[in-house]
């Protein structure tokens, strides 16, 4: 169903711009390389040029949640990125809107159920003054915790992609497979099935950075092991330390 030109209300879109997905009318669009572009698209676009880079997308396409905001997209975009994400971060656009709202109605719900689980079954206490008091920390979680984890976890893993010459893209294509691949934590929503959501997670993180950057799996897996190995490092030796410590007392 046409819609309205999101810059001309009173006038239907002619089309919608290749890169951030919007209507617009035939006035608001300009042909680049043969594809329709808005006017803050093409400006992005002669960056891009002016930096060397290529505006070649192969067919890629936004998100069916990016094309169009609703319930249905929202299950259509979880299912390819979850049981299809060669296909689906394949023909994923590079750039593009929409992916915040996205990882927050995905994982902002998945994050507050894997809490509530946490105190319900006794793996964490529950603090005094019970479910009044958790209940302001579960929500803020869920919400804000997940967009910083989001721009923090994208950003520092286009690092290590960098550091393994795999990143052949910019940091919005990290953070966008970063946002999609945490689809997987809606298996958080079931209790004790939410244990898989990490590896799930893993997997799709793997592939989409494969497909996204356009590198070997071999670079990916190196960029995601070395901080693992990083962490788990510092964990062992923090522990090493406090038994000395202990010992020596």
């Amino acid at each position: 169903v046409p819609m309205a030109c999101t810059n001309h209300p009173e006038v239907q879109e002619s089309a919608r711009c290749a890169q951030c997905a919007k209507p617009f009318c035939a006035n608001c669009l300009v042909t680049l390389e043969g594809r329709p572009l808005c006017g803050a698209c093409k400006a992005q676009a002669i960056r891009k040029v002016e930096r060397g880079e290529s505006l070649d997308t192969s067919g890629r396409e936004p998100s069916p949640w990016e094309r169009k905001a609703s319930f249905a997209s929202l299950l259509e975009t979880a299912k390819g990125a979850l049981f299809s994400p060669s296909e689906f971060f394949g023909r994923l656009q590079l750039s593009g809107q929409g992916y915040w709202t996205y990882v927050l109605l995905m994982a902002g719900p998945a994050t507050m159920a894997a809490n509530a689980y946490q105190y319900a079954f006794g793996l964490v206490p529950m603090p005094p003054g019970g479910e009044a008091v958790i209940l302001g920390p579960t929500i803020g979680a869920g919400t804000l915790g997940v967009l910083i984890g989001t721009a923090i976890g994208g950003a520092l893993l286009h690092l290590f992609l960098k550091m393994f010459g795999a990143a052949n893209a910019k940091m919005e294509t990290t953070v966008r497979v970063y946002a999609y691949a945490q689809s997987a934590t809606v298996f958080q929503l079931i209790p004790f099935l939410g244990m898989a959501s990490p590896l799930w997670m893993l997997v799709s993180l793997v592939i989409g950075l494969k497909h996204m950057h356009n590198t070997t799996y071999g670079r990916v897996l190196a960029a995601i092991a070395l901080p693992i190995a990083a962490l788990f490092g510092m964990i062992i030796f923090s522990v090493l330390v406090m038994l000395k410590a202990k010992n020596a007392v």
